[in-house]
């Protein structure tokens, strides 16, 4: 099951749950992938609460967050 923040664009091929981005579900998360960079989310939120990022479109650091569990992708 792949998990997206609510907004994804619908694939109707692909199981795909939207779910509310919260502390507990990025917590619960081994890894989070970024594969958009717009502002409207919480960069620095996630970051704080994430053990790992891949970010595909440099969000992180774009935002000013250089962090040794950010990995560029």
């Amino acid at each position: 099951m792949l998990f997206v923040y609510a907004g994804h664009h619908h694939y109707p091929d692909i199981n795909m749950k939207s779910i509310k981005l919260t502390e507990k579900v990025i917590e619960s998360s081994d890894m989070l992938l970024s594969v958009t960079d717009h502002t409207a989310y919480g960069y620095a939120f996630i970051e704080k609460h994430a053990h790992c990022i891949l970010d595909r479109r440099d969000a992180f650091i774009k935002s000013g967050i250089k962090n040794k569990k950010v990995f560029k992708a």
